[in-house]
């Protein structure tokens, strides 16, 4: 049915299991763990090979910080130094004064922030895994469960501080309040922490702890065309329906993307500006 494979990377400690087919797949996905006292979340990515991280992680890197120089109190300074910036030009008293609502909408934007994108939803996450420019790279769906302990109701959490107050190196699953449509689609979540080290060792994000656990799942990059086409026919998602807002369709329709229709199946306006509409007669 399925191969055990272990990767040689950051997550090297972690099961991961490499569905051969499409069908295998959904049934990994489909398991829950049954457990009272977690919570089960998903990541999907559509290359194995990058490191889970945080988009202010994966930042400092790029500017030249090596794993072992980032820890808290370096991510702690550059958080600060772009809360001052943001607060500069207006942005602060945009989010109400509220410094969590700040980097929420900077992360729901595309900015760097030390949350990491999870979902409720295992099949949102196989959608990220398989949709992107890196079709000839195995994807992957990661499958984090947490302790309940550290998964607070959007109403519990009203400041920043209630996120960077947790003790260091425990995880934080964090679900913002559903006023943003893109939160809604794709029943998202952030998972982070307090660094409790350097970036070059254990945590949350790469490697199973006391209060939680990683398991991976490997998609073959063989099988992204045959996913992409089912999420399409049989789950009726794409990618406007994830990011449910002008500028997600724009994207959606960008010059890089592909179309989703065939050319025989291209709306011809015979029905006006709008769609050919479905009936059981024609299906």
């Amino acid at each position: 049915m399925s191969e055990n494979t272990g990767a040689a990377d950051c997550c090297s400690a972690v099961e991961t299991v490499t569905p051969e087919c499409l069908d295998d797949l959904i049934v990994e996905l489909s398991k829950s763990v049954v457990a009272s006292s977690h919570c089960t979340v998903w990541r999907g990515q559509e290359n194995i090979e990058w490191s889970p991280y945080p988009g202010l992680y994966r930042r400092l890197v790029n500017n030249g910080f090596g794993d072992s120089c980032i820890d808290e109190s370096l991510v702690s300074q550059y958080e600060t130094d772009l809360f001052c910036e943001s607060n500069g030009l207006g942005y602060y008293g945009q989010a109400g004064g509220n410094r969590l609502d700040l980097m929420v909408n900077l992360q729901h934007a595309g900015g760097a922030t030390r949350f990491l994108d999870v979902t409720w939803d295992s099949f949102v996450a196989l959608w990220f895994a398989t949709h992107g420019q890196n079709q000839s790279d195995d994807g992957v769906v990661y499958c984090y469960v947490v302790d309940s302990r550290y998964c607070p109701f959007p109403e519990q959490v009203e400041t920043w501080d209630s996120i960077t107050a947790f003790p260091p190196g425990k995880p934080v699953l964090y679900t913002p309040p559903r006023a943003n449509e893109r939160v809604k689609a794709q029943s998202a979540a952030f998972l982070t922490c307090v660094l409790n080290g350097p970036l070059s060792g254990p945590s949350v994000f790469t490697d199973p702890t006391e209060y939680s656990d990683i398991r991976r799942i490997r998609i073959r990059s063989s099988l992204k065309k045959e996913i992409n086409e089912w999420f399409t026919t049989n789950r009726k998602m794409r990618e406007f329906d994830l990011f449910p807002d002008f500028a997600g369709y724009a994207h959606a329709n960008s010059q890089g993307s592909p179309f989703i229709r065939d050319a025989d199946e291209l709306y011809d306006g015979s029905n006006g500006v709008f769609p050919n509409r479905w009936s059981p007669e024609s299906a």
